[in-house]
């Protein structure tokens, strides 16, 4: 059996949107890699994510999709990673993820990985800023799902979690 990785990426992208909307990471749970499940701070990206939607979604539009494999001796990875243009009756956002469907070179990264929802102005404007709001490999990219508090230093975050 042929492994459709367009379909693949909607079936993520859809189960993501649902968890947003319905704000239950219980949605999402199976699909997350152990990376993202063990992020502290996943119920406050799910709960950031949720408080910008802005009723019911509308339209789901792929745009900017990459996919890629690697292969290690016998190990595989399919990465896919995933952009989206959401939009409400009135607004609209930008739905990016990182989601390794298999990888068997890295264990910890089978699944979904990272997801990033904001409105689509605070993501344009991000691509302009000379460091950027988020991007893939951001200094302050980590498993989960963004919310603007992972712009303070990973260190930093988990030294006041940790008071």
């Amino acid at each position: 059996m042929l492994f459709n990785e367009e379909e693949a990426a909607d079936d993520a992208a859809n189960t993501i949107l649902q968890t947003i909307e319905e704000n239950d990471l219980s949605i999402l749970a199976p699909m997350l890699a152990p990376c993202a499940t063990e992020a502290a701070d996943l119920q406050e990206g799910l709960s950031y994510a949720h408080s910008l939607l802005d009723g019911p979604i509308v339209s789901i539009e792929r745009r900017g999709t990459s996919y890629g494999s690697a292969t290690r001796g016998l190990l595989r990875s399919k990465s896919i990673l995933g952009g989206y243009d959401i939009a409400t009756e009135n607004q609209e956002y930008r739905l990016c993820f990182e989601y390794y469907p298999y990888n068997t070179i890295d264990d910890s990264k089978e699944g979904i990985c990272c997801v990033y929802f904001e409105t689509q102005e605070t993501y344009q404007g991000s691509s302009k800023a000379p460091d950027g709001l988020w991007h893939y490999g951001a200094p302050y990219e980590r498993p989960g799902i963004y919310y603007p508090r992972w712009q303070v230093p990973q260190d930093k975050f988990a030294s006041e979690a940790a008071s």
